[in-house]
């Protein structure tokens, strides 16, 4: 076994990165190794449907320079795999047979493209669009002749719109009544559906694909209705699946995602989580839960780091997500997959379908889907920590009232 490294970091993305940036902040003589699955350096995971629609160039998604972290003696090892941790005796295991021993351990593997599961799926070549070789995929695939994309969430909105920006006809089949069925309303919902047809995509609803078989150049995919829809290149983007398995024994409590408090510590002594890995303890809502976006594995990734290093500092920040969906803005703030009290719907100034999530008298989310100038006054909302008057609340409700004069 090598010498003890002070901090190990499994995975190489942005929570990572800024983890071991934010360590060496408070440690310039600590040893600090990012072990990365990926072959890539980090780059914007974010910025990944620009590259594929030719609106930035590769390399600009890439974020660091290959001397960015060896100057801040951070080693960065690219493509290598982590077997197993065993958290008892402070090691981990690579897939080679090699062991690693930490002081302090972070777990930012991130997330990994659900798959189809059912009979050709795996024969179909699917395309994902998680990781820069995905995106290499799907750049390959641009001259297609039909595609059709699966599932309802963020992944397949940007999947879809790349095949349409190169010219193919896009069918999508969502299994609910429209995107993010689960967590907009209903006008936000029309709403999107509205620009998508009119952009001559077809939407099938309330459908799920039963299996795929391949035929010539062809795939045909077979719907619940018992139709088939033929495609020449099949988009997937039905959710992620945290990348914990690896973890399975090692001493480290998993749920959905790796068991984390308020600071980000494990159960396992030393041993911290972030990104879309930690279902952290959020006080603020009186529940733990996982929120994978790019931002929140930022900021979780700084919170960790410091704790690392140190410091003892709660996460408590309000992250945010946006798409442009063609020319329809679409964002989602704080928690909006949680069970809540109040799905409180307003029409703003500008047209859009603005909804709050009120929990325990807080608002704890938000969404808008199209133009809205209120941004400022949801943001305050959101980063109120005690509930709202009933009058507030009631405030809120009547879409005539301004916001701005809700948190005055």
């Amino acid at each position: 076994m090598s010498d003890r490294i002070d901090c190990i970091i499994i995975g190489g993305g942005i929570a990572g990165v800024t983890a071991a940036e934010n360590i060496r902040q408070r440690d310039p003589n600590g040893t600090i190794r990012i072990l990365g699955k990926e072959k890539h350096a980090l780059y914007s995971r974010v910025l990944l449907p620009h590259v594929v629609r030719g609106q930035v160039p590769e390399e600009k998604a890439y974020l660091k320079t290959p001397t960015a972290l060896t100057d801040k003696n951070i080693e960065y090892v690219t493509g290598v795999r982590v077997a197993s941790v065993d958290a008892g005796r402070h090691v981990v295991r690579l897939a080679d047979g090699s062991e690693l021993s930490y002081g302090k351990l972070l777990v930012a593997t991130g997330g990994s493209s659900r798959v189809l599961d059912c009979p050709g799926a795996k024969e179909a070549g699917c395309i994902f669009l998680q990781t820069m070789d995905d995106a290499r995929d799907l750049m390959a695939a641009k001259g297609t002749a039909k595609a059709l994309v699966y599932g309802g969430g963020f992944s397949s909105l940007e999947l879809l719109m790349c095949f349409a920006h190169h010219g193919a006809p896009v069918t999508a089949v969502l299994r609910g009544d429209g995107f993010f069925s689960r967590v907009l309303d209903p006008r936000s919902k029309a709403m999107i559906l509205s620009v998508l047809r009119a952009r001559g995509i077809e939407v099938l609803l309330h459908s799920e694909i039963r299996g795929i078989e391949i035929r010539g150049g062809l795939k045909a995919v077979h719907l619940s209705d018992g139709s088939v829809k033929n495609c020449t290149a099949l988009g997937v983007g039905i959710g992620i699946v945290p990348n914990i398995a690896f973890l399975a024994g090692s001493g480290i409590e998993t749920n959905a995602g790796i068991v984390a408090d308020d600071r980000l510590r494990a159960t396992a002594p030393d041993v911290f989580a972030a990104g879309d890995v930690a279902e952290f303890d959020d006080r603020a809502l009186g529940m733990r839960h996982v929120v994978g976006n790019w931002q929140n594995a930022m900021f979780q990734g700084k919170t960790a780091g410091a704790n690392m290093a140190g410091d003892d500092a709660a996460y408590d920040a309000v992250t945010s997500y946006s798409i442009s969906i063609f020319d329809l803005p679409a964002a989602f703030a704080g928690a909006t997959d949680v069970s809540v009290d109040e799905r409180i719907v307003r029409q703003t100034d500008k047209g859009a379908s603005l909804q709050l999530l009120v929990k325990n008298g807080r608002v704890v989310g938000a969404t808008c889907i199209g133009p809205y100038s209120d941004r400022l006054a949801v943001n305050a909302l959101l980063a109120s920590k005690t509930p709202l008057s009933s009058g507030a609340l009631a405030a809120l409700r009547d879409g005539k009232t301004s916001l701005a004069s809700v948190i005055a």
